[in-house]
């Protein structure tokens, strides 16, 4: 599945890009470039509804304590492989295919934790859970409905990947391709966007 040409792509709304997307792209440039030396360039950002992983390799990360909602980082094998090899130089120049997988689920971690810090002060809460791996790409993910996808795609010198951040649309008419979302009204007795 070529993760720059989706059918179904629409444009990211660009409050939507501001509030949410560009803190999950700092966050991961500051996560690839101090673990791995590595730098980031966005290739394109888009809106998809119908969340499927891309590559060989994915990290789920679930996002809000509701559940469905999630950060997915998709790779092909060989960039998995070339940007583990570089977190883990000092520790094993060639790691074996499960801790290539591993090092991808702690560097959705990574990520996922510096989102949560720059997002702490919106109505985008995070709440955490532990990473976990797929293998295989065009698997349908976010199985309640309503999810809906931003995909950012990044190139790097050690290859392309997909960054997505996998969540529910509020407002009327939400998941039209047509209509923009509104942002979740913030819910102060929990912290959380409210449903």
């Amino acid at each position: 599945m070529d993760i720059l040409k989706r059918r179904d792509a629409q444009p990211v709304p660009p409050d939507i890009h501001e509030q949410l997307v560009e803190p999950f792209i700092a966050a991961a440039r500051m996560t690839l470039s101090e673990l791995a030396q590595t730098e980031l360039a966005v290739r394109t950002t888009y809106r998809t509804a119908t969340p499927r992983t891309f590559g060989d390799i994915s990290a789920l990360l679930g996002l809000t304590i509701e559940g469905g909602e999630m950060l997915v980082l998709s790779f092909p094998a060989q960039t998995a492989a070339a940007l583990a090899g570089r977190v883990l130089a000092e520790v094993i120049p060639e790691p074996a295919d499960d801790l290539v997988r591993d090092c991808m689920g702690e560097v959705a971690n990574v990520i996922a934790g510096q989102a949560k810090t720059m997002l702490a002060e919106t109505p985008y809460q995070l709440v955490l859970a532990t990473p976990s791996i797929v293998s295989g790409s065009d698997i349908e993910i976010g199985a309640c409905p309503g999810i809906e996808s931003l995909v950012v795609v990044f190139g790097s010198d050690a290859g392309d990947f997909a960054l997505q951040v996998c969540l529910q649309w509020h407002g009327p008419n939400a998941t039209s391709p047509t209509t923009v979302g509104e942002l979740p009204a913030r819910d102060e007795r929990a912290g959380f966007p409210s449903r």
